[in-house]
């Protein structure tokens, strides 16, 4: 790319590029700071869930889940968030049957399944900016699967692992398996009138709520992987930049020299004609 227009032109639009991704990044730092926020602050909601579901099942009272699974896959409803979707969606192509239903959270996870038949219900606009009543929505939604058909139910979604970190999950969310709670030490509870009666008040608040704190963590693992893949854009489009205005400086003074070169050539040729007259 020799030509001075056409490298003038290529760094108008990278500079355009740059001034999109960087505003990008921005607003994706702004919703991460608020969804990891959400996370934060309602972790401790949830770990209180899964200490009654501990306990509960401590006390072999779940039930068997004998129907084809439900499968509730979570994803982004948009894009440009680096492999956060495809990470996602590959974990789900590897742990959904062929027999499972699939509800669908997230507007790319509802066109990733356009084609299947057994794609029950899709939820867009859930996950972008979380709320109970979304998440309550597709508990009712799922619950009502599960009492008709007795199937067990599974979550598909990616959890924080930290502030910078996180990762696709599959969670059995009933029956749970104990092996996914952590031990809550010191945590006893009684149950009246019994754990039995307790469970079916207990499971559609349990499946709502995990849920939800499924879509919580997801949106703050979206736009952490959003500010991430905008600043990795932003900071490709600065180092493009500075080679391509390295590359305009030389083929510039290229030019600048070849135009001298010929002014000098040209003096010379003038001067010897000179001489001869």
């Amino acid at each position: 790319m020799n030509n001075l227009s056409d490298i003038k032109r290529r760094i108008a639009s990278v500079k355009q590029t740059r001034q999109i991704t960087g505003a990008m990044e921005t607003i994706s730092v702004s919703k991460m700071r608020k969804s990891l926020e959400t996370y934060e602050s309602s972790r401790e909601y949830f770990d209180m869930l899964s200490a009654v579901a501990c306990e509960i099942l401590s006390g072999g009272v779940i039930p068997e889940a004998t129907g084809a699974p439900t499968v509730i896959v979570i994803a982004s409803d948009k894009g440009l968030c680096g492999s956060f979707n495809h990470d996602v969606l590959r974990l789900a192509d590897a742990e959904i049957a062929d027999d499972a239903e699939i509800v669908c959270v997230g507007q790319t996870v509802s066109e990733h399944y356009a084609g299947r038949n057994n794609v029950n219900r899709d939820f867009v606009g859930a996950v972008y900016s979380p709320d109970f009543v979304s998440a309550r929505r597709i508990a009712d939604y799922v619950y009502g699967i599960f009492e008709t058909k007795n199937s067990p139910i599974k979550i598909i979604y990616t959890k924080m692992v930290s502030h910078a970190a996180w990762q696709p999950v599959s969670v059995s969310l009933f029956p749970p398996k104990r092996d996914m709670y952590a031990e809550k030490s010191g945590q006893k509870f009684e149950f009246e009138p019994s754990p039995s009666e307790v469970l079916e008040r207990f499971i559609p608040l349990y499946i709502g709520g995990s849920i939800y704190g499924a879509i919580v963590s997801s949106a703050a693992a979206e736009h952490s992987a959003r500010r991430a893949a905008m600043s990795s854009s932003t900071k490709n489009a600065d180092e493009m930049i500075a080679a391509l205005s390295v590359e305009y400086n030389r083929a510039r003074q290229s030019k600048v020299t070849e135009q001298i070169t010929e002014i000098i050539g040209s003096t010379q040729a003038l001067s010897v004609q000179g001489d001869k007259k």
